[in-house]
């Protein structure tokens, strides 16, 4: 059968067929980006394509969001670094396009990696968590490098928490770490040396929201050298309901997502942590 042939060819070989496959679709991208997303007036010179200034607030992020993030001097904040307003690449702004590649990507992973986890149909009861102890857990994902690692606290999201990126959304806890799970071997394959840093972390309890500033970095082990360099902004929603465990995880880039694959397939320079 066809998936019995495909589980035969090495991993870094289907993983490169991914790739040359990704890099025939996205040929056709640059002319498509100027119609498919409306957010960004792009100049577009081969595959480098430049954002031209559009500055979208956070508390508009999302349309079905009806919760106002802006609080007036609100009395209860715990920060650490500095927040800064940057441009934002949000999961409506992004390309149907784009949206759709990265979809059937992840559908493909999940195809031949077929790593399942187990689900328990008993509901486990859980002590609430207080606010405070989510920001500290949250800062302790960050610190074990999450978002290369997949190495998340499961115990700060609620099972039916919506997660959002530029190119992907889907609900459940379980879905996020089946996805995370299946990722893990070709990063750990494919991404030689790689950082997280985080630049800010807030704790906003009167809107029941944590919102992290950062930058992952890394490179690719492929003939090209190509460096993953992404900042980005996450919104963490909690409800006491809930326990106050994570029920919105909204992620937005400084870049655009369009950019982001592209630069997969531009050469750089191998980068190293212990070069900075």
């Amino acid at each position: 059968s066809k998936a019995m042939a495909l589980s035969r060819i090495p991993l870094v070989r289907r993983v490169c067929l991914a790739f040359l496959s990704v890099s025939i679709m996205l040929r056709g991208i640059d002319a498509a980006f100027v119609n498919l997303t409306p957010r960004f007036a792009l100049d577009i010179k081969g595959s480098h394509c430049k954002a031209q200034t559009q500055i979208s607030p956070l508390s508009t992020l999302r349309a079905t969001d009806t919760q106002n993030p802006a609080v007036s001097n609100p009395p209860s904040k715990v920060t650490i670094g500095h927040s800064v307003e940057s441009p934002v690449s949000s999961y409506q702004g992004s390309s149907g396009l784009v949206k759709g590649i990265v979809s059937g990507l992840t559908a493909m992973v999940n195809s031949i990696m077929n790593k399942e986890l187990e689900e328990s149909e008993e509901v486990v009861q859980r002590d609430p968590l207080t606010p405070q102890e989510l920001y500290r857990g949250i800062q302790g994902d960050y610190e074990r490098l999450y978002l290369w690692t997949g190495d998340i606290d499961p115990e700060l999201y609620d099972a039916s928490c919506v997660f959002t990126d530029p190119t992907l959304s889907f609900k459940g806890l379980a879905t996020f770490q089946k996805n995370l799970a299946n990722l893990r071997p070709i990063i750990d394959r494919l991404v030689t040396e790689y950082d997280v840093e985080l630049y800010s972390c807030e704790l906003d309890e009167p809107a029941g929201r944590v919102t992290a500033r950062w930058r992952m970095i890394g490179s690719l082990a492929l003939p090209w050298s190509p460096v993953i360099d992404l900042q980005g902004t996450t919104n963490f929603r909690y409800e006491s309901g809930k326990g106050n465990r994570i029920v919105d995880y909204f992620e937005t880039w400084e870049t655009p997502a369009g950019t982001v694959l592209l630069n997969l397939f531009k050469p750089g320079a191998p980068w190293s942590k212990t070069k900075q």
